[in-house]
């Protein structure tokens, strides 16, 4: 796989890194740092990868940057034009949407959008769901890697370790932000794209109370009062972080709800532990949803589900024999090293696109 971007459409200021096409974070090395963190935190390979300088001698095209970035800067122009010139020479170009809500992008034939967020029903199938990459937590917390299999019990653990909250002034906070980013959008003052209005943290509080209220259920449930437990920087290398991971470890099956975002970290960063995800549907983009049967390896709950979701979860567990149990665990782990990481990620997405 040869990847080709053109580097007039890329910033090296370290304040825009954030907005690098993910794969290109592990190539190209950060001015601020003197050894590059993606390779410690990706790994590396060039065996199936490798950046080449002379354009026809691509497989893919990257636009090196996130629409949003463009966007904001107002380069839109001239990222269009570097895409309707590869479309004159037939070839794809994979791009990055960035960040929470994400932008409008006009539907190009030849493009391939990326993105965490957004909602999949007004979405072109052009869009495509991308994984949250991180460091692989069973290697980092636990120096192994393989999963810490759960043992079988007829009363299901289910953990959850985050923000939730049924304070009413939160509530109202949370929700008047949604409000007032709408408001900026429509009146084209931001280009963000708009929000379900609502409180996402008192939404998890609901979902959390639903299962709690259940006596053939045994809730592991750490709840904090604000996003990662307050921590702004470096969060991974915390106690906050080690009980992140010690209550998945501890836990059969872990509550994954979206955010600010459409998307769930936790989501992935569950697959990776080997645990079973509650999934609450929210009209989110799952990656590789057209080649993985997401519903074999999760509890799928729909929102209108959300009051008889214990049931949900009883009725999966009790589908499962003891080896079906620990065989979906290590089932999981797989498809996150296998078809989630950064690496293989990509390398799925262009072998599908080359049949």
């Amino acid at each position: 796989m040869k990847l080709y971007y053109p580097e007039s459409l890329y910033d090296s200021n370290p304040k825009h890194r954030f907005a690098l096409f993910p794969l290109l974070k592990v190539f190209i090395k950060s001015d601020t740092f003197i050894d590059n963190p993606a390779k410690e935190v990706f790994g590396f390979s060039n065996q199936k990868m490798q950046l080449v300088k002379q354009l026809e001698a691509a497989n893919i095209i990257i636009l090196p940057m996130s629409w949003d970035f463009y966007v904001n800067q107002k380069k839109e122009a001239l990222a269009k034009a570097f895409i309707e010139k590869m479309n004159r020479l037939n070839k794809i170009v994979f791009v990055f949407i960035s960040g929470d809500f994400g932008v409008h992008i006009p539907d190009f034939s030849n493009v391939r959008v990326f993105r965490c967020s957004g909602y999949m029903s007004k979405l072109p199938n052009s869009h495509l769901g991308l994984p949250v990459f991180h460091r692989d937590p069973i290697h980092r917390y636990y120096d192994s890697e393989h999963v810490i299999l759960r043992s079988y019990n007829a009363k299901p653990t289910i953990g959850f370790c985050g923000q939730a909250s049924q304070s009413l002034s939160n509530r109202i906070q949370e929700t008047l932000r949604v409000v007032h980013r709408n408001l900026k959008y429509y009146f084209k003052f931001v280009k963000m794209s708009p929000q379900k209005i609502q409180s996402t943290s008192f939404n998890r509080f609901k979902i959390l109370s639903q299962l709690q209220s259940a006596s053939n259920i045994k809730t592991n449930f750490i709840v904090r009062d604000q996003y990662g437990g307050g921590v702004k920087h470096g969060r991974g290398v915390t106690k906050v972080a080690e009980e992140y991971f010690e209550n998945m470890k501890n836990s059969d099956y872990i509550v994954c709800y979206r955010g600010a975002g459409n998307f769930s970290v936790r989501f992935y960063e569950t697959l990776a532990m080997g645990r079973i995800p509650v999934y609450i549907n929210t009209d989110g983009l799952l990656p590789l949803s057209n080649s993985i049967n997401w519903k074999e390896h999760l509890v799928w709950v729909e929102p209108f589900e959300i009051n008889t979701i214990s049931e949900k979860v009883l009725e999966f567990h009790k589908s499962l024999n003891a080896e079906q149990f620990e065989a979906i665990q290590i089932k999981n782990r797989k498809l996150w090293k296998e078809s989630l990481n950064l690496w293989s990620f990509f390398f799925n997405q262009f072998q599908l696109i080359q049949n």
